[in-house]
């Protein structure tokens, strides 16, 4: 079983977020491409899907917030980087979480209507159109009530797209909840 409500699963995709705090967050910035694809990246539970040399945006640090994730409060991820490229507006999101390999979320979003994503470019908070340059974005999902999210490794994939097909980034991360 995946989610013991699943109405709570859209709640990660449509309720607006509180203000996530990542400043007592150690902070490691990477090189871009520094650490191997099948590495961590910086000290969070997220990797990325395969290699990102051709990536638009380069990823220098994931954070989230509580490491590791836990039941019954917000789970906020904040994610540095760079666009190497102008990726313009009609940008796709897939979001894929499965359970102990059983599927619970499959859904495709435009990336500009995520009303949890909250962008930063060069210091000004943005929305669509995204430009080249530096870049954090930030998000957080509710896992709560605690008592609707059940035991298992979760498994997190997210790959984001132009319209064209450039791929932004694609990033696969693990939380465990257990019993």
């Amino acid at each position: 079983m995946c989610l013991k409500f699943p109405f709570i699963a859209w709640s990660f995709l449509l309720v607006p977020s509180p203000t996530i705090v990542f400043s007592s967050l150690p902070q490691k910035h990477l090189t871009p491409h520094q650490n191997s694809f099948q590495e961590n990246i910086t000290d969070s539970p997220a990797r990325h899907c395969d290699d990102p040399t051709n990536d638009i945006f380069q990823i220098e640090y994931v954070r989230v917030s509580p490491n590791p994730p836990e039941r019954g409060f917000y789970c906020g991820v904040e994610m540095g980087g760079t666009f190497q490229t102008d990726p313009g507006d009609d940008l796709q999101l897939v979001l894929n979480i499965t359970n102990d390999g059983q599927r619970c979320i499959d859904t495709v979003r435009p990336w500009c209507e995520m009303p949890k994503l909250n962008i930063v470019q060069d210091g000004e908070k943005v929305l669509c159109p995204l430009k080249r340059g530096s870049t954090t974005l930030t998000y957080a999902a509710p896992l709560y009530p605690a008592g609707s999210i059940s035991d298992g490794t979760y498994t997190v994939r997210i790959e984001t797209s132009t319209n064209d097909n450039r791929r932004l980034f694609c990033l696969i991360g693990t939380a465990i909840f257990p019993a």
